[in-house]
Order: structure tokens, then sequence, then C-alpha cells
């Protein structure tokens, strides 16, 4: 099931935020990823993994298909942290809605490029 989890701002003040992303999840790999207005990064289905995404700067829309006939769409951004859970064998892609975006992407798993199908 996809999740779309509200991050917790723990501290918001004159010289910035600290928001909790993940405490006590299970995750073997941290990547960042930037994306620029109007590109998209995917389509790519993990066949094993759980990406777990989070926007730190700018904002993105993530769209996500079952691989039968529905269609999600989410919109990450950072003023409003989130953190969407894709699990495995879900189509998905991002594409950047503002001039540039910088996205956390969290596995469950170290890559393996067996595992990743792209389209």
């Amino acid at each position: 099931m996809i999740e779309n989890k509200k991050l917790k701002i723990i501290s918001l003040g004159d010289s910035g935020r600290i928001v909790k992303i993940l405490s006590g999840e299970n995750v073997e790999e941290i990547y960042t990823t930037t994306v620029k207005l109007g590109c998209n990064r995917g389509w790519r289905r993990h066949l094993s993994a759980t990406t777990r995404l989070s926007v730190i700067f700018g904002d993105i829309r993530v769209h996500i298909e079952d691989g039968a006939s529905k269609h999600f769409l989410y919109n990450l951004n950072s003023t409003n942290p989130s953190l969407l859970i894709i699990p495995q064998n879900y189509w998905f892609k991002f594409e950047g809605v503002e001039m540039s975006s910088i996205v956390i992407n969290m596995s469950n798993m170290k890559h393996d490029p067996d595992e990743v199908q792209r389209r």
C-alpha cells in the first residue's frame, strides 16, 4: 500500500527548522537526487525494494502506477514535508515542479541493477 506520511517539524525558529524524516525504519541506502523544472526521473519499478521519497528543497510531482489500471499522483514539497512510501512492484517517476528540487531517496536494500526495471 502506498503511504504519504506528513512529517513532524520538531523545531521552527528564526534560523530555520528541523524535520524528522525517519526513525527506526529499515533503510540500507540513502541517495539525494536533483531534478530540474519540467524534467523527469523514472519510470522505474523495484521488484523487491521499498522506496521512500522526501523533498528537502523545492517541489516535485510523483506519478505511480500499479501495473494494471490505477494511476496515483502525489505532490511533495519542502514547505509541507512528507514521506512517500512506495512498495515493490509499483511503477513510478517524478518530475520537477520548481526550478530545482532536491529529493531524498531511501531504500530498504542496497542497489541491485537486476532488481530494477525501467521503461
